[in-house]
């Protein structure tokens, strides 16, 4: 039973004793008056809380969850509530405190270990965090988000066996984990394995909106299958949901110059020097792509400007020899 109805159920059976015996103690419905106020002070905080979070804005949330921990410091829910905002900020040390609090009233809630595992992986204290994830899952042994996290720490230690094979269960507890797949495309890219594509896929299965999986099934199409067509929609659908996203953009670029592509190579790479005036990598690209479309002057003007943020580029050195 949550913390919040039993304080609700406490006040209407205090009520409802008073009314059996007769009691008319004014102390006793002053009592009874200022928990119900506090009832419906804290529901208001959290309403308010809620509204600043659909809004977007965390730290006005996290003020409205603070003040109605000060209302009400036994309530699990609220402790919870803090302690994920606390996340959401990065105040890990702040989140491991609140949570503490809230193992203190359930220490059989496997949630919260994890949350606090999680918190000393942010700080970098990975023996803790596995400690704490591992009390989570030995109350729930099929938590999917307690094995993604081990899988990070795992990740982290330089064990991609074990690193793996912790994120295949953590997606095979909670298959809509996609974030799970995500990270399973990525290590499996790292090794060039297909399935990449396969947890990709599932990813967008799940979240057909989220840019980074369609960015990292584009960059196996194109850098592991020469499936450029493929590669193509995928970076499109990328940069559909986000247009300034700079990898997805120099992937994409460096696709249509080597297909031959070069004014479109040239509109991307420009784009991306506006966005990043110091990428040497763009810069080589736009140089290379003017260099293709016979353009030798900019060509030059892009080699020279990678030389001025780094004087001993070799690639720029070697560019701007060749173009004299």
């Amino acid at each position: 039973m949550k913390p919040q109805i039993q304080l609700l159920f406490a006040a209407i059976f205090f009520l409802a004793s008073c009314g059996n015996s007769g009691n008319k103690d004014p102390e006793n419905a002053n009592s009874y008056k200022q928990l119900e106020s506090n009832i419906a002070k804290v529901n208001e905080l959290i309403s308010s809380a809620q509204n600043y979070l659909d809004a977007g804005q965390h730290k006005l949330a996290l003020a409205e969850i603070e003040k109605a921990h000060l209302i009400d410091t036994t309530d699990l829910n609220i402790i919870l509530k803090l302690g994920d905002l606390y996340w959401n900020q990065n105040e890990y040390g702040s989140a491991i405190e609140t949570y503490t609090k809230a193992v203190r009233i359930d220490n059989q809630n496997p949630k919260v270990w994890v949350k606090m595992g999680k918190c000393f992986y942010q700080k970098g204290d990975l023996e803790s965090a596995m400690k704490y994830l591992n009390n989570g899952l030995k109350i729930k042994p099929d938590l999917g988000e307690g094995y993604f996290w081990k899988a990070y720490i795992y990740h982290e230690q330089g064990n991609s066996e074990k690193a793996i094979s912790n994120m295949q269960t953590a997606v095979q507890n909670d298959p809509n984990l996609h974030e799970g797949y995500i990270k399973l495309g990525h290590w499996m890219t790292n090794t060039e394995n297909p399935l990449a594509i396969d947890y990709f896929s599932a990813a967008l299965k799940i979240d057909s909106n989220n840019a980074v999986a369609w960015q990292g099934r584009g960059n196996f199409y194109h850098l592991y299958q020469q499936n450029y067509e493929q590669a193509r929609k995928d970076y499109n659908r990328a940069l559909s949901l986000d247009s300034n996203h700079q990898q997805t953009l120099y992937n994409l670029a460096t696709l249509e110059y080597e297909t031959g592509q070069f004014k479109e190579a040239e509109k991307r790479y420009l784009q991306l020097t506006r966005l990043n005036e110091t990428s040497t990598n763009a810069l080589l690209g736009l140089g290379l792509t003017y260099k293709a479309l016979d353009k030798k002057r900019k060509a030059k003007k892009a080699f020279k400007q990678i030389l001025e943020i780094n004087p001993n580029d070799a690639n720029a050195l070697q560019e701007l020899g060749n173009l004299k």
